[in-house]
């Protein structure tokens, strides 16, 4: 046909790495922060992807509220490690990893818990 053009397919190479998932992981975990590491799957790029960190009260995100807080991931990175900080308090939360600006779009978590550690602390300044 006149003015008509062959299409010819791309073969796409995928990005090569040894992560198959998302993950996130936490240590030095005090009253006022956190460091959390992440490791996401290969060829995503958490800043330039707008990847970020929520914050949620409770063992398991609640959908129907906000979170308590979002920290945006700001580097390319991973896995990469970063300080979340918050005035934690003696109960439970749980952080989720988001791969983009929604909280939609989580795709791994990982639980805090305080309470237990509050429990301890309350019973030695009680025999002290």
């Amino acid at each position: 046909m006149p003015g008509s053009q062959e299409l010819t397919p791309t073969i796409l190479t995928p990005p090569v790495g040894g992560q198959t998932q998302f993950s996130l992981s936490t240590k030095n975990v005090s009253q006022g922060e956190v460091i959390v590491t992440y490791r996401g799957i290969a060829g995503n790029q958490p800043a330039t992807y707008k990847n970020n960190l929520a914050l949620w009260n409770g063992s398991l995100p609640n959908m129907t509220v906000q979170p308590l807080r979002v920290v945006a991931i700001k580097s390319d990175n991973q896995p990469d490690s970063l300080p979340f900080e918050f005035d934690f308090e003696p109960t439970d939360y749980c952080l989720t990893y988001q791969v983009g600006e929604g909280i939609s779009t989580m795709c791994a978590m990982t639980s805090l818990s305080f309470s237990m550690k509050a429990r301890i602390l309350r019973a030695m300044a009680f025999w002290r």
